[in-house]
Formats: C-alpha cells, structure tokens, sequence
C-alpha cells in the first residue's frame, strides 16, 4: 500500500517535532542554575538530529512511496515518544532544562513517570529518533539512528547519572536501585497490579 505525497507528510512531521522543540525551549523557566554537566553534549545531539533529518529528507526526495505499515509503526512510535517526553516535562515543571544541570533547591523526583523509569525524556528522545526513519522507510536512517544518535543519547543518560550522583548522592543511588535506567515493561506492570 502507497501513500502518495510523501514530501508533504515528511514536511508535516517536521513543523511538528520543530513545533515541540520549540514549546520546550519556551516553556524552560529561566533561573540560574547552581551546577551544569557538559553543556556540549546538548549541541552535539541537536547536530546529530538534524543530520538525522537531513537523511530522512534526501530520501524522500529521491523516492516516491513508503510502505504504509512501516509508517504507521513509526508514527505509533513518535507518538507513545511524544508521551514519555510530555509527561516527564510536566513532571519536572520549572526544574526542566535541556541542559544536565541543577538548581540551588532542585529536588529528587521519584513519583509518576519517574516512578517507572530514571530518564522518561531520553527513553522519548531515543523513540522519536528510531521512529521517523522506521515512519519513512529509509535504511540509511535507520542505521545513521543506531551508529550516531543512540550512542550520543546513551553518552548524554551517562553524563545526567554521574550528575545526578553528584548532585543527590546516596538519595539518588538508592532510587536507583529500585527504578530501571529507562522503559521496564516488567517495572510497568508491577506498579499498575
């Protein structure tokens, strides 16, 4: 099954993921932070994405069809990506930032989504990343997503623990015992029964 017009739909995509890019700069309350960990591993990604894009975007130029249930398991994908992202974000509130760094009062959150998973942001970033190639049916992408952007994105989980172990010490080793690095279907469960 073919989708025609596979331009518009990559152009679509690409407003909406730059739209939320944006909230999520908006939305980042403005404090002075006490402590930043690596602040180029933040431009490093945004490099890495947009690349990423640049991929996915020359392939569909030169192709004129996708497969519709590539795209629909990739759209399925950025979606459940768009949850983790949203809900970590709101869990956090004025403490979100995109950068790994703390405020003076920052606190520990191990409640909501963070009760199932340390990084729900990073575990949506990571989707979203395998998503849109798998949505657009492009190999070179895909591979690109697993040489390039999962490892920076495994770096950038590795920089916020040493950071968050830093910053909360026994507090945050303790939390990490009983919560998985990201998405546990076996945690999930436990915490709905």
């Amino acid at each position: 099954m073919k989708i025609v017009n596979l331009q518009s739909m990559f152009f679509m995509l690409f407003i909406i993921i730059l739209l939320e890019r944006l909230y999520e700069i908006v939305i980042i309350k403005k404090h002075k932070t006490s402590k930043t960990y690596n602040k180029s591993s933040t431009y490093i990604l945004t490099i890495a994405y947009l690349l990423l894009a640049c991929i996915v975007g020359l392939h569909i130029v030169n192709s004129s069809d996708i497969n519709f249930y590539f795209f629909t398991i990739g759209l399925l994908l950025y979606f459940i990506s768009t949850v983790f992202r949203r809900m970590a974000i709101k869990t956090l509130g004025e403490y979100f930032e995109l950068n790994v760094a703390f405020i003076q009062d920052h606190k520990l959150f191990t409640s909501g989504i963070y009760s199932i998973m340390r990084h729900p942001y990073y575990c949506g970033a990571v989707l979203e990343v395998i998503a849109v190639p798998i949505a657009f049916n492009t190999m070179e992408g895909f591979f690109f997503c697993l040489i390039v952007n999962i490892p920076l994105w495994i770096y950038r989980i590795s920089i916020e623990e040493r950071a968050l172990v830093d910053f909360f010490g026994d507090k945050y080793l303790q939390y990490s015992r009983s919560v998985p690095l990201i998405f546990s279907v076996k945690t999930f469960a436990q915490k709905i029964v």
